[in-house]
């Protein structure tokens, strides 16, 4: 079983919409598509009930899910593990922050993070005050291990020890 396969299914599962899934996975609407057909087909199942405003997950979609998403956990909790080991900076990190600093002053020095540890991903998640200090819904696509994996202690002391010194005129400098 393909757990890029999975991924997608995870993500059509909880979006239930192939058009919003397709975009949230950077992949087109036909090959989503193809990713689903390809698992019912190995699964010997319909996963999927397509409607003309989306898709509802069939009962064996609800079964499956709940292993998928365990399967991403663990896969994502296996390659922390092992880049740990090497002192790599690698993973998944979501940032979130209220307006003003999520559109001003977060992406310059997000976007330094990233070119300092390219196998770092970031993802920037900007909204209230109030919903910027909350942890993502467990159900949301946000708090998906296929969305979020969580980064080992040491990536995270890395990063945030880096971006301790950085001062304006290096965030300048640098970009």
């Amino acid at each position: 079983m393909d757990l890029h396969r999975l991924a997608v299914f995870v993500k059509v599962y909880e979006l239930k919409s192939l058009s919003r899934s397709a975009e949230a996975v950077y992949l087109s609407q036909p090959t989503v598509s193809g990713h689903l057909k390809g698992l019912e087909q190995e699964l010997g199942v319909r996963l999927f009930d397509r409607l003309s405003r989306g898709v509802t997950p069939t009962a064996a979609a609800d079964l499956l899910y709940d292993y998928a998403r365990r399967l991403l956990a663990l896969r994502d909790e296996a390659l922390a593990a092992v880049t740990g080991l090497s002192g790599q900076v690698r993973g998944r990190l979501l940032v979130g922050g209220s307006t003003i600093p999520g559109q001003y002053l977060l992406p310059v020095h997000l976007a330094e993070l990233r070119r300092r540890y390219p196998e770092l991903e970031v993802s920037l998640a900007v909204a209230g005050t109030a919903a910027s200090c909350q942890a993502p819904p467990r159900n949301s696509a946000a708090a998906t291990p296929s969305a979020l994996a969580k980064p080992s202690t040491r990536a995270l002391s890395t990063a945030a020890r880096a971006m301790e010194g950085w001062s304006a005129a290096e965030v300048s400098r640098s970009a």
